[in-house]
């Protein structure tokens, strides 16, 4: 961007921050190869014109169709490449660990004096990247990162302060991160969870981190937890690694010789995750869905995508002064702008697929309707309809999870029975 259209936003935010450099550098940072779109550069007057309509237009209890082509229009002077910006003017990002971040199982085992290398986990499990964390040789918790943490963090780790916020005893949770913390190199503002011998706080807020909610995200699994914050909140699809999954009933051999018993009187080995879901039928803007299907793309790419979604939450805040609980309704309900879903009644989870499209900003329609060009069926089964657009409920799925507007038109959505996941 011109040297002038810096100086035109430092001007504009200059009570928050004084002599930045440039606001915008180039990155590559979707993996087909796009060309640069030019940034519009907009006047001190102009960008404070659209910060007062979209906060107008969201105090409103309805947008109107001239609203949603506004915001459309607004959002597409977000760059396609863009990295960050000012190191000075960070937000928060608040982090779960298990299911979030990881994917953990306990083993437990009668005391005794035998110590089991790592490599002994990593044979039996037959995953090489397995890691553990120990508390005696009787107690040892195996675990594996999310897919694409590396990338989660190496997107966001220029403007953001990190902060981890468990329901996990914390002699666990501090093991846990200073893996994290080695392993990706980042600076840790703050830790918490629970006390071993204290009573358990499972309930979370951002006043118990002295944090505000203009300037803070939160990921987490599990949206009962914050009640107060649920406009903060960023749902992770909850993670669970089934390359451990589909080995738990297998290769114990190595395992059982040194006293670990699959469920038995003398130990027991399980699963770190469960939980009740979140009731909130009344406000769409927070839907969060009740079932956990069983598509694994959304586990395995959401933290890249989530990434992404923050990158965009941190150029609204600091080229426009928009606070992120806002940047995330404008953002999350521009997904499916312009689009119309016709939902099947067959599915079991009709409300959950509906309150999704309306979280995403999509519109319900119960008929065919030859007006409307962008009409997206979504069916249980391959059926043919001339030129309207048929996908499969993992459509919906997705662009919810990862906050992101896939391609209804790609095969991967249209009912295939064996196909290579889409990177």
């Amino acid at each position: 961007m011109k040297n002038n259209t810096a100086k035109t936003h430092k001007k504009f935010l200059q009570h928050k921050r004084e002599n930045s450099d440039s606001h915008f550098k180039e990155k590559q940072l979707f993996l087909d190869d796009k060309d640069d779109i030019s940034i519009s550069t907009s006047t001190y007057e102009d960008s404070l014109q659209d910060t007062q309509k979209i906060e107008s237009i969201f105090s409103k209890k309805n947008k109107t169709k001239a609203d949603k082509i506004f915001i459309n229009n607004f959002l597409k002077k977000i760059p396609l490449n863009i990295n960050n910006y000012n190191n000075e003017d960070k937000i928060n990002l608040i982090l779960d660990l298990d299911n979030t971040l990881i994917y953990s199982v306990s083993c437990f085992k009668k005391p005794n004096d035998i110590f089991i290398p790592d490599k002994t986990f990593r044979r039996a499990f037959q995953i090489e990247d397995l890691e553990t964390i120990r508390f005696s040789n009787s107690e040892v918790y195996v675990f594996r990162f999310r897919d694409e943490l590396n990338v989660f963090f190496e997107n966001t780790k220029n403007f953001c302060n990190y902060y981890f916020y468990s329901a996990a005893l914390m002699p666990y949770a501090i093991q846990i991160i200073e893996k994290i913390q080695s392993k990706f190199n980042i600076e840790i503002k703050k830790v918490i969870a629970n006390e071993p011998n204290k009573k358990k706080e499972i309930k979370k807020s951002l006043n118990k981190l002295n944090l505000s909610s203009h300037n803070s995200i939160i990921i987490d699994d599990c949206p009962y937890f914050w009640p107060e914050n649920l406009s903060n909140l960023l749902l992770s699809k909850r993670f669970y690694d089934y390359k451990i999954m589909n080995l738990l009933n297998k290769n114990y051999q190595d395992l059982s010789k040194y006293g670990f018993m699959k469920e038995n009187n003398n130990g027991i080995l399980y699963f770190k995750s469960g939980g009740k879901q979140f009731d909130n039928y009344n406000d769409k803007s927070i839907f969060f869905p009740f079932n956990v299907e069983s598509n694994d793309f959304s586990e395995r790419k959401q933290l890249k995508y989530l990434s992404y979604f923050i990158q965009k939450i941190h150029y609204l805040y600091f080229n426009f002064n928009i606070t992120v609980t806002l940047a995330i309704k404008l953002l999350k309900t521009n997904i499916f702008y312009d689009k119309y879903f016709m939902i099947s009644k067959d599915f079991i989870n009709y409300e959950e697929l509906e309150g999704m499209v309306l979280y995403c900003g999509g519109t319900i329609v119960n008929s065919r309707s030859s007006f409307l060009n962008n009409l997206i069926i979504v069916e249980k089964d391959n059926k043919k309809s001339e030129g309207t657009i048929i996908v499969s409920e993992e459509y919906i799925y997705d662009c919810y999870y990862m906050l992101f507007p896939f391609d209804e038109n790609d095969n991967y959505y249209h009912f295939r029975s064996t196909i290579e996941l889409i990177e």
